[in-house]
């Protein structure tokens, strides 16, 4: 339904009095005709009246006007884009036409309805008339209202002086919220702008312990000389992508009360540069690390938080050597977790009895293979056949599963195209119609369409996987804005899986660790803001390496999460 502008239309009846004794009798019959058509809601033929005043005329003073009751009458009759050409010719012609105030609310009633809100909002900001301003603020908060937290969220960022949108916020992060997150942002906001704070919250939260700043070491190999090269070493652009998703996040946790400071350290491979430092009181006060990513220098930070009593946080490794160490954290799954989980997932999914698994000869692949076969055992299910394949000995495929039709999922870890190819044709023509899962890199097979793979019911193995990264909207635009440094956000750069990683740490680990440093380990366990991130972490006591891996699947040719974090 629209937010119709009948008091506008009313003001400018009003202000018609005052020149009709200025016109001829003939223009002002049909602009009073036009009137009475429009007030009966018969707006084509109010257009066909109020267009025959558009022509020039030395004696028509109702042109302007006819212009502005033409576009309201196709804004009535929902046709968006002829009522905004009519009100920018009239503009065009008109620019100083005394009642420019109805027509900029007329166009910013046609960018909400369209939910081009940051082009309404240009077209508000624009008004000076008190009364028209008054009208532009109730119909700001009629589309507004509608609108998402996090899109309101946005509009905020845009338009940080205007305590009516902020307001707004506020109000509705009370009303409509469950995350601590967004109260607390919206307690920030009301602080800031001394705007009313709601009674009521669906969520209660506590105040935040007062301690002191909690100091992130962010150690990778940034090789500050080449930071500004147009093609920056591959390691050069993962470190400065992640370090600076981290202080995208670490501005959001200004605005909530949470004292973060970054300090960067520019390393290379050369763990002998870290035990320097470290023996010179480098790190004294660095309450959480962030990397490095090499192991041998992992090894020297890891033997430094554990001397200082703190964490290790690695972006990229998954060696199972740290699956138990006390200091480490990574974010990545490691091989066993994956084959584990998998198997899990297996298990519920299907309620599997049976299955085959083929691999490759890579390393990964046979300890993947394996360590899916291990759990499956210990969940129940027999599995057949497990079968090293390579592109030599595809016959294999096709003997194993003419042998084992009654199965329940075929796993396959291997990334050639040959064998997947293989595998879904060999189980086609012995009409086994049971699910796959696969490595991630079959969703890249270029002789593999999607609707093949979606029904084979082809489930990837996903481990670094971000929730929503396409639609991840706010941090895009933050990313873009903050980090990139873009002015102009009409086409945002998607970020790296390093930068969604850099933001997660800062909003799980950082955020946790600072409200809670005496029992940090129980309340990771089962913290929202854990399962809240982009890439989503499960950790718990004992396993220090994220235990959700995720998988995936193609519904409609759109590639779909079916494991989500409760």
């Amino acid at each position: 339904m629209n937010y119709k502008c009948w008091w506008v239309c009313f003001v400018l009846l009003i202000n018609s009095l005052q020149v009709t004794a200025q016109a001829k009798k003939t223009f002002l019959e049909k602009y009073e005709s036009g009137k009475q058509l429009l007030l009966k809601e018969e707006y084509n033929a109010a257009k066909t009246t109020f267009q025959s005043l558009m022509a020039p005329h030395k004696n028509n003073t109702w042109r302007p006007y006819a212009f502005y009751f033409h576009a309201l009458a196709d804004f009535n009759l929902e046709k968006y884009d002829g009522a905004e050409k009519t009100l920018l010719a009239l503009f065009g012609k008109f620019p100083k036409w005394e009642n420019g105030d109805e027509a900029l609310y007329l166009l910013a009633n046609i960018a909400f309805e369209r939910k081009e809100d940051n082009i309404a909002l240009s077209y508000t900001s624009k008004i000076r008339q008190t009364s028209v301003q008054a009208a532009a603020d109730q119909m700001k908060g009629y589309y507004l209202n509608k609108r998402s937290i996090s899109a309101l969220k946005n509009l905020q960022s845009v338009y940080p002086k205007d305590e009516f949108i902020a307001q707004l916020l506020v109000d509705k992060i009370a009303a409509e919220s469950v995350t601590i997150e967004d109260v607390r942002f919206g307690e920030a906001l009301a602080r800031i702008y001394k705007l009313q704070t709601p009674t009521r919250t669906r969520v209660k939260i506590a105040a935040l312990p007062e301690r002191d700043t909690i100091f992130v070491g962010v150690i990778l190999p940034f090789n500050l000389s080449k930071v500004r090269a147009q093609n920056k070493p591959p390691l050069t652009q993962m470190s400065v992508e992640m370090y600076q998703a981290m202080r995208v996040a670490k501005r959001d946790l200004d605005t909530t009360g949470v004292k973060v400071k970054l300090v960067a350290y520019d390393i290379k491979d050369n763990p002998d540069t870290l035990k320097f430092m470290a023996k010179e009181g480098e790190f004294d006060n660095i309450d959480l690390f962030v990397g490095p990513i090499f192991e041998e220098e992992y090894e020297v930070m890891l033997k430094v938080a554990k001397e200082q009593d703190t964490y290790v946080i690695n972006p990229v490794l998954n060696n199972e050597e740290y699956q138990n160490h006390q200091q480490a954290f990574l974010l990545t799954p490691t091989l066993q977790t994956q084959g584990k989980q998998t198997a899990h997932f297996a298990k519920k999914q299907w309620a599997a009895q049976k299955a085959i698994i083929f691999h490759s000869d890579l390393p990964d692949d046979i300890k993947l293979a394996k360590a899916h076969q291990e759990e499956a055992k210990k969940q129940g299910v027999e599995i057949v056949a497990i079968q090293q394949i390579t592109t030599s000995k595809l016959n294999q495929i096709e003997e194993i599963l003419a042998a084992n039709t009654a199965i329940d999922y075929v796993m396959v870890a291997s990334p050639s195209q040959v064998v997947a190819r293989e595998v879904i044709d060999q189980m086609t023509a012995h009409n086994i119609d049971k699910p796959i899962l696969a490595d991630i890199a079959w969703k890249s097979f270029q002789s593999i369409s999607k609707e093949k793979l979606s029904s084979h019911e082809v489930h990837f193995i996903a481990p670094e996987y971000i929730k929503g990264q396409n639609n991840s909207y706010d941090f895009k635009r933050a990313y873009n804005r903050q980090a990139l440094k873009r002015k102009k956000l009409n086409n945002l750069a998607q970020p790296s899986i390093y930068a969604f990683k850099g933001y997660d740490v800062m909003q799980s680990f950082v955020r946790v660790l600072y409200e809670h440093p005496d029992d940090f380990l129980v309340k990771m366990k089962d913290h929202k803001l854990f399962q809240d991130t982009k890439r989503g972490f499960s950790f718990d006591e004992k396993k220090r390496d994220n235990q959700y891996v995720p998988i995936l699947k193609y519904e409609e040719e759109r590639l779909m999460l079916v494991n989500p974090l409760p």
